[in-house]
């Protein structure tokens, strides 16, 4: 006797979107700051067929930290360490206005800067020290945790702005 065999399983779009939410709630409670290995709850979930492996590389990572900082990472490094706030660094960066409008760009100047995390708006600090050398991001600083009601140069006061970081040295 012969079995049919069964054809693949299709994950629906709301079987995709509660595993995606709950790989990301997964990720947000697990102690990201220890370094565990990039990719494994992706890997997990296109060998259990909850995803199609190439859907893996459009997913990304999103943390939100308590001062309302959030770091979208648009591309994973292969870096093991984290900088401190007391750590140098060299990054790319491109620093935009909500609506669009860029007001600094390294990448528009063609140079990488370096600097210490604790010469920056407290945004940079907090959301470099959960990067790794090669990784990219979107940070997203709310007025409070940018330059507040002071503003700086072309930002006015009590404004929130998006930042481009992508890591490249600790030092």
């Amino acid at each position: 006797m012969k079995f049919a065999r069964r054809p693949a399983a299709r994950v629906t779009r709301w079987q995709f979107k509660h595993f995606e939410r709950n790989t990301k709630a997964a990720r947000a409670q697990s102690n990201h700051h220890l370094n565990a290995p990039r990719g494994l709850l992706d890997e997990l979930a296109v060998q259990s067929g909850f995803i199609h492996p190439t859907a893996v590389h459009t997913m990304s990572d999103e943390i939100t930290l308590p001062s309302g900082v959030k770091i979208t990472f648009t591309k994973r490094g292969t870096g093991t360490v984290k900088p401190t706030p007391k750590s140098k660094v060299t990054v790319h960066y491109e620093g935009t206005f909500l609506d669009g409008r860029v007001f600094d760009s390294s990448f528009r100047r063609g140079e990488t800067i370096s600097f210490g995390l604790n010469q920056v708006i407290p945004a940079w600090t907090q959301a470099v020290c959960e990067m790794v050398v090669g990784d990219r991001a979107t940070i997203f600083c709310p007025s409070a945790t940018a330059y507040g009601s002071r503003g700086a140069g072309p930002i006015p006061p009590n404004t929130d702005l998006l930042f481009d970081v992508e890591l490249f040295e600790i030092n």
